[in-house]
């Protein structure tokens, strides 16, 4: 049974609060990080972003936040290191929520009241319920997709990161199979590192821009002054 005023207004919430921190943490962003996580996922062209739409431009600035390394970290690691003690509770619930994200391959059941998504994790075969406004309203059993989770706090449902990518194609479902089997064998079943999740991402993200990716326009480099 779904409780649907307490939990859409918390994941609506917490979306909005989102939002204010994402854009905090493009903040931290520079050009130059821009460009270097554009060239490992396609996107960059010279001094140029080409994106195809503009859910492509929320997949880059969703990939530098979470999944781009500088050194060993991320810069949503780098940024709760500077950060975290002049947030609020309630922003501290949202980023150690976001700490556990994870991004994968998931599998639609269905959806109902226009707001729940229900889906399988590929990966752990982990069943889940998504909270989204704009998948539970156009998502289809069967539809894949790959993309970024956290656990909304306070409850047992889901939101995305905003960045969802469906996997349209057979061609490009049986290349995303090829991917996860490769780290599939390579963890045992074990369920993947950090390190492994941004190495999947990267390729994942990768081969789906590419067959998403027919004509695009230029576009200036996003972030904040090279420095």
């Amino acid at each position: 049974m779904f409780f649907e005023d307490t939990e859409v207004s918390r994941y609506k919430y917490y979306r909005e609060l989102g939002k204010d921190l994402h854009e905090q943490l493009l903040q931290h962003i520079g050009r130059i990080k821009i460009q270097k996580a554009g060239k490992e996922i396609g996107l960059a062209q010279g001094k140029f972003m080409v994106f195809e739409n503009t859910d492509q431009m929320a997949v880059l600035q969703d990939y530098c936040i979470h999944t781009y390394r500088v050194g060993m970290k991320s810069i949503f690691d780098i940024f709760i290191e500077k950060s975290q003690s002049n947030l609020g509770s309630e922003e501290m619930a949202l980023l150690n929520a976001l700490k556990q994200s994870f991004f994968s391959v998931f599998k639609v059941k269905g959806t109902e009241k226009s707001f729940y998504c229900h889906m399988i994790n590929i990966f752990n075969q982990a069943e889940l319920t998504v909270i989204d406004s704009g998948l539970g309203r156009t998502a289809f059993p069967g539809l894949m997709l790959v993309g970024r989770l956290i656990q909304i706090p306070g409850s047992l449902f889901y939101m995305s990161t905003g960045s969802s990518i469906p996997i349209m194609h057979q061609a490009a479902l049986r290349e995303i199979e090829h991917i996860m089997l490769t780290f599939s064998s390579a963890t045992n079943g074990a369920g993947l590192s950090r390190t492994q999740e941004a190495s999947f991402a990267k390729q994942a993200i990768r081969m789906l821009l590419r067959f998403d990716t027919s004509h695009g326009e230029h576009v200036e480099v996003l972030g904040s002054p090279l420095k």
